[in-house]
């Protein structure tokens, strides 16, 4: 992983066929094609059960998929062939007016497998599965999955966080984590799809616009992430773990970032505005929690006429915020911060140019 969404919607999950259930598979799916660029991608296959037959008797140990639930016959005995039209989760009136439970809960009859595709053929593809899929189910795969990244979509902007490797950019408007200590693992479930707290996260940006995502930065609340349409906090709120469950996205605030990796002097955290002409010294309030950001060079706006490059800090000897410039010039701005309420000022944000030495011919 990790995965798009269910090919054909999670309403309507488009169903395939594959070849064997082990090793190298040939897997066609109803109508999907497939071209040269899916080469490489992660694959994600789930079967079931076939569906429920009032008509045909079960023996014990048959799996059967009834109600959007697997079940299995456990009729033994005298009640070996009783359970023609005994719809599973319902019990069995035997002759002497005994009532008999003829089928049993299955749940983990449903099983994932993955693989990589290796070659494509237009209406199919060849799969190295990683994972077996169960033979009790047949060759008829309900629902799949196609990995996110592939060539050309790729994640640009990585950050480990909490026991996880969290990566974005691939996609705009989402952001994607590897399951908890496990950081080279993207499963959204295990393999019979119940979502564990453990479980890798995927989440889509609810925004009416598309957003760049250009970085992301741990903070006490979260991870705040930074994108081309403005600023947001992946948080679990009223818990401090962030699970498959527990994690949400909001907007926090709509200053809009550059393309600059952020940098963070002591409690605050700096950024490069849009125009990457102005820096945001970023914080949230220690009272509201609230974030907003303050421009720190807003009367020094002549030092980054031609634009900001890249951001830097050194703690020592003296706390200094270094900005090179596309134009090769260096500015540093001797910079700290003792109080988290925004609406007081650093302690002090002085701004100083520099010039570089050496021999210009």
């Amino acid at each position: 992983g990790p995965y798009m969404d269910p090919q054909g919607g999670a309403l309507t999950p488009e169903a395939g066929t594959v070849s064997a259930l082990t090793g190298s598979i040939t897997f066609t799916p109803a109508t999907t094609t497939f071209t040269a660029s899916d080469v490489g991608r992660h694959i994600r296959l789930f079967t079931q059960p076939a569906a429920y037959d009032a008509s045909h008797s079960y023996a014990a140990g048959n799996l059967v998929t009834w109600n959007n639930q697997y079940w299995i016959a456990i009729n033994r005995g005298a009640y070996a062939s009783a359970n023609v039209g005994v719809v599973p989760g319902t019990l069995y009136q035997d002759s002497l007016g005994v009532a008999v439970a003829l089928w049993g809960a299955a749940p983990w009859a449903g099983q994932w497998a993955w693989g990589k595709i290796t070659a494509q053929a237009s209406t199919s593809c060849t799969v190295s599965l990683v994972t077996s899929l169960p033979t009790a189910n047949g060759t008829t795969v309900t629902i799949w999955q196609l990995g996110l990244f592939m060539a050309g979509q790729y994640p640009t902007v990585g950050l480990y966080h909490d026991g996880r490797l969290w990566l974005a950019g691939a996609v705009p408007n989402r952001v994607d984590a590897s399951m908890s200590n496990d950081f080279l693992v993207f499963s959204p479930t295990d393999t019979n799809d119940v979502v564990n707290d453990n479980n890798a996260i995927s989440g889509t940006f609810n925004a009416d616009a598309k957003n760049e995502i250009y970085w992301m930065s741990p903070d006490n609340q979260g991870i705040v992430v930074g994108t081309l349409g403005g600023e947001w906090l992946v948080e679990a709120p009223g818990s401090d773990i962030l699970t498959p469950t527990s994690a949400q996205a909001k907007k926090i605030t709509n200053y809009k970032c550059a393309q600059i990796e952020p940098v963070r002097p002591g409690m605050a955290m700096v950024f490069v505005q849009k125009y990457a002409k102005k820096v945001y010294e970023f914080l949230a309030d220690t009272f509201s929690a609230r974030f907003s950001a303050k421009p720190l060079n807003e009367r020094a706006l002549h030092l980054s006429s031609s634009g900001i490059a890249e951001l830097a800090y050194t703690d020592e000897p003296t706390p200094v915020l270094w900005v090179r410039m596309n134009d090769g010039s260096l500015a540093g701005c001797s910079y700290r911060r003792v109080s988290r309420l925004v609406s007081e000022n650093p302690v002090f944000a002085a701004w100083h140019k520099h010039e570089i030495g050496g021999d210009a011919s």
